[in-house]
């Protein structure tokens, strides 16, 4: 059942940590009400549902209680990061096995879990919810009745462009690294308009799927569809399974759903790590040959997946404690909403000023026989960096008047997280040419582009 699904997922795999209080008092505080004793200190998720039965009130713990290190999570990243360091060895033969599963087993499984969803009790609530939203939120801020909280209409927008990044790993890297693989004349605008087009298509047949089933929980557990789950890792650890519970077989149901799970999250993880390892081979290819990162690095072909990897574990360890929910929020939070915009407003202004977009349309003319259309360069140039630009701003003060978490050093790692990244960059950007005075770049353009212009 759904509680069931919660209780393993938040107690059992998270070994989540909890406040609660009674009305009138503190988070953590035991209060003696006139009918409820809600007990004092961070409370398991047995505890916490026992303390709900009394009237208390109860809330995460949040990153103040971080709690100890989970050896059982830590063992499982460590197999994780193992299988993807494994497939980066083998290159692209793991990925084209890996695709086997991964394109059609998803499809299959959407298509299964919307004709059980569909026929669920509630169905066409959570339809109603998610093909008529209020379009309201999209110009004016919403006020939490109950905590006062202002959700923001901004942070929508920002919410919105997060998934677009996410969906279509822009601002990643991995796209830009796989795309330098292809021939010359690929027919790059065929496949951007593909990938597009199927990529909104099966995020909006999900929906369908998804809401059906939150449409069945909003009805069974009596409470509004918004207040069923909250977004998130929730959604597949604790709304799938209920879904995945009420079909035939569901043991191998549920294999599959969580073998394409493991799928998509080991492809998505060896295309990020190898986009890494691709800027850093080519950063080191500018050093000199005998330089002591070249002879480490660049000395065998498993060396730099090894270290790149190691060190993503380590940094992943810190997150297998019992505040490991929100620590992960904490960095997706930074990163989803400002560090991939930045990014985003970065790569318009190095096409669309940097290197131009008539030398750009000029490659792309000689390439594809494309050219790039007065719209199109106007977007680049004007109208993608200004509207990311003000949806970045809007967000920002969000974020300052209402902070993702209340603890003040969170914050710091957060924005550090958020900007830092960028700010090297800008950094190395600048002091290149000090440090490699061979490599100047070149202050006219490229002599290619001046060949095709002419």
């Amino acid at each position: 059942g759904d509680n069931n699904s919660s209780a393993f997922f938040q107690g059992e795999v998270l070994n989540k940590a909890f406040l609660c209080k009674a009305p009138g008092g503190d988070y953590g505080s035991p209060l003696y009400g006139a009918e409820s004793v809600c007990p004092g200190g961070a409370l398991n998720y047995d505890e916490m549902e026992a303390a709900l039965l009394r009237d208390c009130k109860c809330r995460p713990a949040g990153l103040d209680y971080p709690g100890g290190f989970e050896g059982y999570n830590i063992f499982m990243l460590c197999i994780i990061w193992s299988l993807v360091m494994l497939m980066c060895f083998l290159g692209t033969r793991s990925l084209k096995y890996a695709v086997y599963i991964t394109v059609p087993l998803p499809y299959v499984m959407l298509v299964l879990l919307f004709v059980r969803g569909v026929t669920l009790p509630g169905a066409e609530v959570g339809l109603r919810y998610y093909l008529q939203p209020d379009m309201s939120r999209l110009f004016f801020d919403k006020v939490d009745p109950e905590t006062g909280e202002v959700s923001s209409a901004a942070s929508v927008w920002l919410q919105a462009c997060t998934q677009t990044f996410f969906s279509l790993s822009l601002g990643q890297g991995a796209m830009i690294t796989y795309s330098s693989y292809n021939p010359p004349s690929f027919p790059i605008t065929k496949n951007v308009l593909t990938i597009a087009l199927i990529n909104s298509g099966t995020e909006f047949f999900a929906g369908l799927v998804v809401f059906s089933i939150l449409g069945y929980l909003s009805e069974v557990r009596g409470v509004p569809i918004d207040q069923v789950v909250a977004a998130g890792p929730g959604l597949v650890f604790e709304v799938m399974p209920t879904a995945l519970a009420l079909m035939p077989a569901p043991v191998v149901m549920s294999f599959f759903f969580f073998l394409m799970l493991l799928m998509l999250g080991l492809t998505s993880a060896v295309s990020l790590v190898e986009a890494a390892n691709s800027i850093l081979r080519d950063m080191l290819a500018a050093l000199r040959p005998d330089h002591l990162a070249n002879r480490i690095l660049l000395s065998k072909l498993w060396v730099l997946p090894l270290v790149t990897c190691t060190f993503l574990f380590m940094f992943g360890v810190t997150m297998c404690r019992r505040s490991s929910s929100e620590a992960v929020d904490l960095v997706d939070y930074y990163i989803s909403n400002f560090l991939l915009t930045l990014v985003g407003i970065a790569e318009f202004f190095v096409v669309g000023w940097v290197f131009g977009v008539r030398d750009f349309s000029t490659l792309m003319q000689h390439r594809l026989e494309w050219g790039v259309s007065p719209v199109l360069a106007a977007c680049w140039r004007f109208f993608g960096p200004g509207i990311l630009t003000v949806i970045l701003l809007t967000g920002l003060v969000g974020a300052i008047r209402s902070p993702l978490v209340p603890e003040t050093w969170a914050q710091a790692i957060g924005w550090t997280i958020g900007v830092g990244p960028l700010l090297v960059f800008l950094f190395i950007y600048f002091q290149y040419p000090k440090w490699y005075p061979s490599h100047q770049r070149p202050k006219r353009r490229l002599p290619l582009i001046e060949k095709l212009g002419e």
